[in-house]
């Protein structure tokens, strides 16, 4: 179970109009929305760009799926610590 002063994604996402929420880097730039489908009755997740890159059932999940593709986008891709090699990191 969560703490109860544990940060979560859910407090960078900003309502406005209703249903529709903002995610807002600590710069103050939009990483992200989440509309709620009225007809569907799911969220839609777009990332700055305004592609989807999913849906959900749960604001909650939404957040987290925004928050997790935004925190990746700050990460190199591949491997960690290098270029792939699996040999000895050290130089001759």
């Amino acid at each position: 179970m969560a703490r109860a002063d544990t940060w979560h994604p859910v407090y960078a996402a900003y309502e406005d109009p209703p249903w529709t929420f903002t995610m807002i880097s600590p710069q103050g730039r939009c990483y992200g929305s989440i509309v709620m489908s009225s007809t569907e009755r799911n969220y839609v997740v777009t990332n700055a760009a305004g592609s989807t890159i999913a849906t959900t059932t749960t604001l909650m999940e939404a957040v987290e799926i925004v928050h997790r593709h935004y925190v990746l986008g700050h990460s190199p891709s591949g491997p960690v610590n290098g270029d792939g090699n699996t040999g000895s990191s050290r130089r001759t």
